[in-house]
């Protein structure tokens, strides 16, 4: 299942850089390539399996990557 949203890509970028990463060891991080990362931050695509493993590398809440649908 894939969630979509526009406001995902810039607010993971910025959580990215505030907690010390790069996009290659933020993606090695998720166990995938950085091309994928970079695609899936630009289109705001993410299966919801990533999402977790992101807030979870983050340590943020998984409800602050997606946006309220409201």
């Amino acid at each position: 299942m894939d969630v979509t949203s526009p406001y995902n890509g810039p607010l993971i970028k910025e959580l990215i850089k505030e907690k010390g990463f790069t996009q290659a060891s933020f993606s090695e991080a998720l166990s995938i390539s950085e091309r994928t990362l970079r695609k899936m931050l630009h289109n705001g695509v993410y299966d919801l399996r990533t999402l977790y493993k992101m807030a979870k590398v983050l340590d943020v809440d998984v409800h602050l990557l997606v946006p309220d649908p409201e």
